[in-house]
This record gives structure tokens, C-alpha cells and sequence, in this order.
């Protein structure tokens, strides 16, 4: 009889399933045949590979130990060595007391305090035996003396017994006597040339390492330590913060076993300094305890040890396999002729053809080989990975010859630096000696002139280079108040009249009269930018040459104006190639610039960054021998004139007073170095005053409190020993004395930048005189703070 169309589909799969389920139970039987044959072949040799293979696996997994140990603190290491060897850290360390150092030395281990695994520094200064403790993002202030150190302090060991090693570093574990936290301590010797002083450390967590060597184990299987060449455990894989007591541990107590007692203690005994990479693990099998093998492996560059011991269950403990691999290659030598077959057709002859490709495709003949499949797309990523490294090796090269042409010209500026700075430093030092010889008062005064104006030139040398310094830190900021455009005009054509009147020059200027009176920006540095610019157009321009300065209003929106300067000259011109450097820092148009016309090649640097911070633009139209145009423009709002007045070339009110009108009015002087204080004093020894002096802050604190507020101004250097200048003056503010919160304070100081003069005005003081003193300023604040009677 017939079988109906419906019944077919259904025999047919069972049928199937009947196939699937013989294929599946004869694969069962003969795996579970297997299984068994190698069971029992593995009980047979269960005895015979296990020592080889377990001393393999503790020597691999000390190695491994090790290189992690080494893989944690290596980043450090090299980040402490740098330091230790920074320039502006060795240099501090030499010379504690000098606060320029200190800034400098300060920022740079605050870089890399940043890229450190625990961000703590520890250091001991060896000349004060000053003791620091510094974490990063720390301010400043805080950059302060933590503690001292004492030889006889067992706290301060780490110090000491670093300086005995002969080695450039010692590793040690210590608590951290800021944070009260176990520490691995990587003490790094600081030396300034041949001479030791002092020692950078940075603490490790001991967690993090140990976690690191020993976090994959088994605690019940395997147990680990850390020594140090005498055998004292310094890290316990257990327990994280071992040894918070005063006494040591030693290895033995670990493991009294006297295998491993006898190859420790020789170990031990041929320890020789640090180890290398040539030092290898020793395992040594254990008969008796709860570990049947144990390690020791040399941390190479210390002289610290890494110790570990294993039970059999976390090493081999299977037999002999050799037998059992013999029956398993009869019993899939078919299976693996089969799928070697298959893997050649389908992997390694494209995988083989795919590289013939790419070494073709490397020397230019022909393309990558390409299917649709997975070794297609293999060949698409390798092919994209090529044309990534080519981009990025243009890239590096680019980088490479940008990075070496900006080195060479920071060379080349520090070479004409060297030449600006001794050009006036040797005019000074000559002229002090011809001035101290000469016995005719003429001479002596021609002197006198001669390194005074030798002196200001060195100053604004030493102004360009710190202005650029704050325009790379990015601290270059403006200050907006209303001015009058006509008066600044005035001021710039005043300083720059003489050198154009030396030259025989002629010079125009042109003031659109659309332009406000007055405007609100920062007078100051747009003077500076129109000045220097003036200042370059005389120096390259010849003998009767002609110079002229251009202002005109080019846009007015919403009471924004742009201005448009001009300053165009006769001189000597520049080429196109020279224009790309002539605002870049630490550049001149060319290198011969400053040898015949001087200049530190920063003035315009420092222009184009002030012209931009004004939301403006600054460049050049020129040609060589054809005379040059630079052009800026600004954006700034129109102000009020009512309160602005034209300053008169004939006002002298702002002119200080010359006369007895001081006599015997009383000034205190605070100022700890003698020669400041002994200039000063001469400076003022025409206006018949009554000077006296305090040496550091806290002095003017009690001369001030115990004259019961008699003095009439008040000079105020900053950086005093004792107390500063900040402080002393707002304990003198609080005093309960007359006159202690009206008195004119005026600092005097070298720190002469705006937020300078702003920290003074906070901290309550009038006024703020820089060094090196303007004598005419300083009559001048004394003719607005006394009152001459």
C-alpha cells in the first residue's frame, strides 16, 4: 500500500532524527572509550612528569611575579630619576633660600607629581635637613617645610640609610608620616654636579604591588613575599600593611623548612649589590608541610627578593602525558589529516596568498589581496592599517622638523640673549671701573650716565623675556580703564622723539577725528604694541629717513569701534620668507638682526598676542629696500569724557616736590637686604627725613606698635624673612593704635606685575613702588601720601 503525500515528510524526518541520534550515541561511546583509555593510562603515569612540569610553572610564575613587581614601580622609577636629575630641582636643592629656584622647582615636580601611580612626593633637602611632603595639585603656599631631619629619629632611617647605599636609589617600606599610610618608597640621591644634596622619594601603595603579583592566586594555594638582601620581609601577599611594629620578620619565620632554610641562607650569602636581568629564579622542592615547592626570584635593579610558595594543587599535578598523547594523535590523526586539509583550503592558502600580497604591495607591485570573506576583510583592515601609518609617518615627520626648527630657534634667541644681556652688563662693569678710577668729577658723571643708561636697557631686556614667559604660561592678561587716545598719543611720541631726533628722522602722525576722545581699554599695553612698533620703524630706518603713524577709525558697531594703526617707514624692508617668522617667539627676520640692530626678537611676539587679546590683527605689507608698513587693528568701546582730561606738556602737578617740605616728617622702612635699605636711605637723604629701618615684617609690626602709630609712611618690601610684607601689613591694619589703619603703606619690591600691585591693594597697602627705584616716582608718591607742609 501507498504511503499518502502527507505521511512522507513525516518518515523522512524521522528517519533523520534516527541518523542524528546514532551519529550522536556512537560519538559518545567512543569519546567516553577515550576518556576512559586515558584515565587509566593517566593513573598509570600519573608519577612521572609532575616534579619537571610544577618547577617549570614556579620558576614561570616567579618571572611573572617579578616583571609585574618591576612593570608597577618602573613608570615611577624613571619618573622619579627624572626629577631627581631635573635641572631646576638639583639647582633648588643647592641653593633652599633662593625663592626664584624654588618657583621653578616648585612647577616642575608638580609636572610630574601628576604622572605618578599615588601623586605623594617625599623629599629631604641635605644642606637645611628640611623635610617635605608634597601631593599633587597642592597650591604653592604649601610648598613648605614639613618636618627635619634627625639622624637619631628612627622615622628619618630611610634618609640616612639611602645616603650610605652605594646605589642612586633604595627601595624601602615606611609609613608615610604625612597620611599615616604604608608606603614602597622609591628614594632617589639628588646631587648638583659632584655634590650631594638631598634625596626625591615617592610612595607606592603596597596594596596596588601586591595585589598586582599575587592578586591571581589562590590565597590557600599559593603564599608570597618580598625581602631585602639580610632576609627581613618588607611585603606579606596576605596581609597589606605588615610590620606596623617595631620589629623585624625575617624569612625564616615564614617557613622554618630546612630545605628551604639551608637554599635561602645561601641565597642570601651571595647577594652582591643590585641584580640584573641575568639573575635567574632558584625553586626548590619542599618534602615536608603544607607547600610542596617554593621560590626565590631576584628583583633585578634592587637587591630585594621575591619569595613564593606553592602547594601541589597550584602547579601540575597530572601524569605523565606523553602515552596519553600517543593514543590521542591514533585517535584524531584522521580527524586532523581531515581538518588540516580543510584549514589549508580555506585559511592557509588565502592567509599564504593574502601575504605573498602585502610584500608585493609593500615594494609597489601590485595590490592586496582581496576576497569576500573573513580573510577579505583581514586584508581591507591590513590595507587601511597601512595607509594610517604612511599618513601618520608624514605626520611624524612633520612634527619632527617643525619640533627641530622651534629648537633651533630657542637656540638661536638663547645665543642673542647672551649677547643682549652682557652687551650692557659689560658696559655697566666698565663704566664702574672707569667711574671708581677717574679722579675728574666730569668723567665720573659721564660714567654714571653711561651705566645708568646701560641699566635700563638690561631692564627692558629682562621685561621682554618675562612678558613672554607669561604669555606662554598663559597668564598674559588686560586691564580695561577709560583713557584718552589723544594723551597716549602724546606719551608714545614723547618717548620715541629723542632716538627719531638722534637720527635726523622726520616723523607725521594722523588722529582721525572719528575717532572718541576717549576709550575704555588698556592704555598701558596699546602704548606698549604702538611703541614698539615706532621703536623698530627707527631702528631699521636710515639717517633722515621718514616715519609716520597712522590712526583712523575703520568700523563703528553697537559703540564698538575698530581702529586701524598704521606705522609706516623708509627703512630697510623684509623679504617674503622672512614675514612668516617675524611674529613668532623667540625669532628675528633674520639671524644677522640682532647682531647689527640688537633687540631680543620678542617685541613683536608680545605685540601680536596684545593685539589679539583686543579681538584685533596685526601684520605686514613690505619689500627689501622698499621701506615696510605694519598694520594693526583693535576692537574697544567709546568712553565718557567728563572725568578725562588732556594731560598739558606744561602740567607739573604731577611733579614731585624738591624742597624741605618732608623735613623731619617720620618713615618707617621695612627691608631686610642692607644694600636696598642703604640706597633708599641716600636716595632721600636731600629731603632731610627721618628714616628708620625694620629688617624683616615682623619687626615693623613691633616698631610701628611700640612708637603708638607716630610714623607718618610707611615703605613696605614682600619677601622678608620672618613675616612678609602681605602679613606684616594687615597685622599693622589690625592694631588698635591712631593712625594704624590711615597710614600710607607703599610697597616696595621687585615683584612688579599686575597682580602684584593687585595682591598689595588686597592686603591693604596704598600704593606700590618697583625695583630697581624710580626716584621720581618715589618723590612722587611721597608728594601724594605726606603732603608737604
Amino acid at each position: 500500500m501507498k504511503k499518502s503525500a502527507l505521511q512522507q515528510p513525516i518518515i523522512n524526518s524521522f528517519t533523520k532524527n534516527r541518523l542524528v541520534a546514532h551519529v550522536r550515541n556512537i560519538n559518545t561511546l567512543m569519546l567516553a572509550f577515550v576518556l576512559v583509555l586515558i584515565t587509566l593510562m593517566a593513573a598509570v603515569l600519573v608519577t612521572g612528569i609532575t616534579s619537571d612540569a610544577s618547577k617549570n610553572l614556579a620558576r614561570f610564575y616567579s618571572i611573572e611575579s617579578v616583571e609585574k613587581f618591576n612593570a608597577y614601580i618602573s613608570r615611577d622609577l624613571a619618573l622619579v630619576q627624572k626629577v631627581s636629575r631635573s635641572k631646576a630641582v638639583t639647582s633648588w636643592f643647592a641653593d633652599e633660600e633662593n625663592h626664584e629656584k624654588r618657583i621653578t622647582a616648585f612647577n616642575e615636580m608638580m609636572d610630574y607629581a601628576s604622572l605618578l601611580q599615588s601623586v605623594e612626593l617625599y623629599f629631604g633637602i641635605h644642606g637645611s635637613l628640611n623635610e617635605f611632603s608634597v601631593d599633587a595639585g597642592e597650591p604653592f603656599e604649601k610648598f613648605v617645610p614639613y618636618d627635619r631631619l634627625d639622624s637619631t629619629n628612627p622615622n628619618n632611617a630611610w634618609y640616612y640609610e639611602c645616603i650610605a647605599s652605594e646605589n642612586d636609589y633604595v627601595l624601602n617600606i615606611d609609613i608615610d608620616k604625612f597620611s599615616h599610610r604604608w608606603r614602597l618608597w622609591i628614594n632617589h640621591k639628588v646631587f648638583d654636579g659632584d655634590n650631594f644634596v638631598g634625596i626625591f622619594c615617592s610612595g607606592l601603595r603596597i596594596g596596588t604591588v601586591l595585589y598586582d603579583m599575587y592578586g591571581q592566586y589562590d590565597v590557600k594555594n599559593v603564599k608570597g613575599y618580598v625581602i631585602n638582601r639580610d632576609g627581613n620581609i618588607q611585603m606579606d601577599s596576605t596581609y597589606y600593611e605588615l610590620y606596623t611594629e617595631e620589629s623585624e620578620h625575617h624569612i625564616h619565620e615564614a617557613n622554618p623548612n630546612p630545605e628551604f632554610t639551608h637554599a635561602i641562607d645561601s641565597y642570601l650569602k651571595k647577594i652582591d649589590g643590585y641584580f640584573d636581568r641575568q639573575n635567574q629564579p632558584e625553586v626548590i622542592k619542599l618534602c615536608s608541610g603544607p607547600y610542596g615547592y617554593a621560590s626565590i626570584a631576584p628583583i633585578y635593579g634592587t637587591d630585594w627578593s621575591a619569595v613564593t610558595f606553592f602547594n601541589n594543587k597550584s602547579l601540575f599535578s597530572i601524569a605523565k602525558l606523553s602515552p596519553l598523547l600517543i593514543v590521542m594523535l591514533f585517535a584524531f590523526v584522521l580527524y586532523t589529516i581531515a581538518g588540516h586539509l580543510l584549514m589549508y583550503r580555506l585559511v592557509f592558502f588565502p592567509l599564504n596568498q593574502l601575504t605573498k600580497s602585502v610584500s608585493e604591495a609593500r615594494i609597489g607591485d601590485g595590490d592586496i589581496y582581496n576576497r569576500n570573506d573573513e580573510i577579505g576583510d583581514l586584508a581591507k583592515t591590513i590595507q587601511e592599517a597601512r595607509d594610517k601609518l604612511e599618513q601618520r609617518d608624514i605626520m611624524l615627520q612633520t612634527a619632527l622638523e617643525k619640533a627641530q626648527a622651534a629648537s633651533l630657534a630657542k637656540t638661536n634667541f638663547l645665543s642673542n640673549m647672551s649677547h643682549e644681556i652682557r652687551t650692557p652688563m659689560n658696559a655697566i662693569i666698565g663704566m664702574t671701573m672707569i667711574g671708581k678710577t677717574a679722579e675728574d668729577l666730569e668723567k665720573k658723571d659721564y660714567a654714571f650716565s653711561k651705566i645708568e643708561g646701560a641699566a635700563n636697557h638690561l631692564l627692558g631686556i629682562i621685561n621682554d623675556i618675562l612678558e613672554m614667559s607669561k604669555i606662554e604660561a598663559g597668564k598674559f592678561d588686560l586691564i580695561a580703564a577709560e583713557f584718552n587716545i589723544e594723551t597716549l598719543l602724546h606719551k608714545v611720541t614723547n618717548i620715541i622723539s629723542y632716538p627719531l631726533e638722534k637720527k635726523q628722522q622726520e616723523f607725521s602722525m594722523y588722529l582721525d577725528d572719528k575717532i572718541p576722545k576717549v576709550l575704555i581699554g588698556d592704555e598701558q599695553r596699546l602704548a606698549q604694541v604702538i611703541t614698539n612698533l615706532l621703536s623698530n620703524a627707527n631702528k631699521f630706518t636710515p639717517e633722515g629717513g621718514l616715519i609716520h603713524l597712522g590712526v583712523t577709525l575703520e568700523d563703528l558697531q553697537n559703540d564698538v569701534h575698530t581702529i586701524k594703526f598704521t606705522v609706516r617707514d623708509t627703512g630697510i624692508g623684509i623679504s617674503p620668507e622672512q614675514k612668516k617668522r617675524l611674529f613668532t617667539s623667540f625669532e628675528q627676520a633674520e639671524k644677522s638682526t640682532s647682531r647689527k640692530f640688537g633687540g631680543t626678537g620678542l617685541g613683536l611676539a608680545i605685540s601680536k598676542r596684545i593685539v589679539e587679546l583686543m579681538d584685533g590683527t596685526i601684520w605686514i605689507e613690505s619689500e627689501l629696500d622698499k621701506g615696510a608698513e605694519f598694520f594693526f587693528t583693535i576692537k574697544i568701546k567709546g568712553g565718557s569724557d567728563k572725568n578725562i582730561e588732556i594731560d598739558s606738556p606744561n602740567d607739573i602737578a604731577d611733579k614731585p616736590v624738591y624742597n624741605e617740605a618732608f623735613k623731619d616728617r617720620r618713615i618707617l622702612l621695612a627691608e631686610d637686604v642692607e644694600i636696598n635699605r642703604e640706597i633708599v636711605m641716600e636716595l632721600l637723604r636731600p629731603l632731610q627725613l627721618k628714616i628708620e629701618c625694620a629688617l624683616n615684617g615682623e619687626e615693623a609690626v613691633k616698631m610701628f606698635s611700640d612708637s603708638n602709630g607716630k610714623y607718618d609712611l610707611i615703605f613696605m618690601d614682600l619677601q622678608m624673612p620672618e613675616m612678609d610684607g602681605f602679613k606684616a601689613t594687615r597685622m599693622i591694619r589690625a592694631l588698635d593704635l591712631p593712625n594704624a589703619k590711615e597710614v600710607p603703606i607703599i610697597a616696595m619690591t621687585a615683584n612688579v606685575f599686575r597682580e602684584d600691585v593687585k595682591k598689595c591693594l588686597e592686603a591693604g597697602m596704598n600704593d606700590h613702588v618697583g625695583k630697581p627705584l624710580d626716584i621720581d616716582n618715589v618723590l612722587k608718591k611721597l608728594n601724594l601720601y605726606l603732603k608737604p607742609r
